[in-house]
């Protein structure tokens, strides 16, 4: 899972959300005191808002907490100090914070981590975007996965299913409001006991 520090373009958040969703990432964090708010809709993400689990921490201590409790070894995207992609192994659930172009990641987040991890450059550029960093980092992310365990996801059959039904119910206009997504969820809930 991304998490964004200090990364306040909307448009690169955005862009991290459009290729986490593309990538079956599924889940985007960002840290921000000031409350972000989110278009489900957008040239920049693809409608892929509507798609992500995104969540908000005010605190980079909260989100670094937050997602070590759930089980996430955390690291942070650093210049020094690091180690590159191919040095982890990326079936274990991992956060990777990454931060703004001009600061990087904080001293705190830094602090806070399991570890950095960095992306190999060749050229003469020093630093990436933060859409393309983290594209960069999942994609690598993903594909360890795959060629470790066979496939990307860690949800059981059930799971998958009832996310589907979660994503099925959101193309459906007004689909809170009218009890779609309970319908569903009780649905299969009544066909996994008969099963």
């Amino acid at each position: 899972m991304p998490i964004l520090e200090g990364v306040y373009d909307i448009g690169n958040v955005l862009a991290v959300c459009r290729s986490t969703e593309a990538l079956g990432v599924g889940c985007l964090g960002v840290i921000s005191d000031t409350g972000l708010v989110f278009k489900q809709s957008g040239r920049t993400s693809g409608g892929a808002v509507k798609w992500t689990n995104l969540e908000q921490w005010s605190s980079t201590a909260d989100a670094i907490r937050d997602a070590k409790a759930r089980g996430y070894r955390v690291l942070t995207t650093v210049f020094d100090g690091g180690h590159p992609l191919e040095h982890y192994d990326w079936t274990v659930p991992t956060a990777v914070v990454l931060g703004n172009e001009r600061d990087g990641v904080s001293e705190e987040a830094i602090a806070l981590s399991d570890g950095g991890v960095y992306v190999s450059m060749n050229g003469f550029t020093e630093s990436l975007n933060v859409s393309v960093a983290s594209s960069l980092v999942m994609h690598h992310a993903v594909q360890d996965r795959v060629r470790r365990r066979g496939r990307h996801g860690d949800l059981s059959p059930r799971e998958r299913d009832t996310l589907r039904a979660v994503y099925l119910a959101r193309l459906v206009p007004n689909y809170a409001r009218q009890g779609y997504l309970r319908q569903l969820l009780e649905y299969a809930a009544a066909k996994s006991k008969a099963t």
